[in-house]
């Protein structure tokens, strides 16, 4: 959970970075938020091949790096949102009214950058100029500006705003066919 809401599966990702302790157990990071915490072994369920661990208790983060761990009343998978159930309507509606704001370029970089999770000022600059668009600046200003979908980190890094993630992948990428 986050701020007292669920976490959409696409969004709960997290990484283990070391163990602690004398064996004590493991520190996560959420790959999305950069919330940090201390896993116990025993509020491990089980671990799951090849990079799964399910837990006995439910992990709650917060403002201010909040991490919490609450033993669970019913197992993870039954309490966890769909993609479908985060995406929030007017927030799909701004989406797709600011796509057709955005040039068939405009567009194909969104996508790149949209499958690739962030790119560094070069890398933006590179894409763009393969897409006919003559500067990578201007784009993350100019599509940013009409669409609100952008960030921009240090050393340039520029990211799509977790919020529109899952919206921005229905929206740009085709489905997958069966």
């Amino acid at each position: 959970m986050m701020d007292g809401k669920l976490i959409a599966k696409s969004r709960n990702f997290w990484v283990m970075v070391e163990e602690y302790g004398e064996q004590d157990g493991i520190v996560v990071l959420n790959k999305f938020t950069n919330h940090e915490g201390r896993i116990p072994y025993d509020s491990i369920r089980k671990w799951q091949e090849p990079d799964k661990v399910i837990l006995a208790a439910q992990v709650t983060v917060g403002q201010n790096g909040l991490f919490e761990m609450n033993q669970f009343l019913d197992g993870p998978e039954s309490e966890m949102i769909t993609d479908e159930e985060e995406i929030l309507p007017a927030r799909m509606t701004h989406a797709v009214a600011a796509r057709h704001e955005c040039t068939a370029e405009e567009i194909e970089v969104l996508k790149e950058l949209l499958i690739k999770q962030s790119m560094e000022e070069g890398e933006i600059i590179v894409c763009c100029a393969r897409h006919g668009i003559q500067s990578g600046y201007k784009f993350v200003a100019t599509v940013n500006g009409r669409t609100s979908f952008l960030e921009m980190g240090e050393r340039q890094r520029v990211w799509i705003k977790p919020a529109f993630v899952p919206i921005l992948e229905k929206v740009l990428l085709p489905p997958i066919p069966s």
